[in-house]
């Protein structure tokens, strides 16, 4: 799996990055099978505008389609693992939701 990682007012330093691309590979490792592409995006606010860190993860997933999901706190390592959990939780019921060939859903049938 192929992680890019994106750094914005952040100091892009390569202990930072190898801690980002750490923590996103221990998380989603059981799912990254599925992936073709991966991006950690990390966003910190400027000194002067103040609030809260955001973390976005966007993935491509084999057999077409994205997910995109953010997480935010005050602690960028909180927002990294906000958006990681929330990533893992939507892929798993994205995955979960499509159908396997030769399986179909049930249906109910009034009666």
């Amino acid at each position: 799996m192929q992680i890019d990682i994106r750094l914005t007012n952040t100091l892009d330093h390569p202990i930072l990055r190898e801690a980002i691309e750490r923590r996103t590979r221990s998380t989603l490792t059981r799912l990254s099978p599925q992936l073709t592409a991966l991006t950690v995006s990390v966003s910190t606010p400027t000194l002067r505008e103040g609030g809260q860190t955001a973390c976005r993860v966007s993935g491509a997933l084999h057999g077409g389609g994205t997910l995109h999901v953010t997480g935010s706190d005050a602690r960028p390592h909180r927002a990294l693992d906000a958006a990681l959990r929330r990533f893992r939780h939507t892929m798993r019921r994205t995955l979960d939701r499509r159908v396997k060939p030769g399986h179909h859903r049930s249906r109910l049938t009034a009666g």
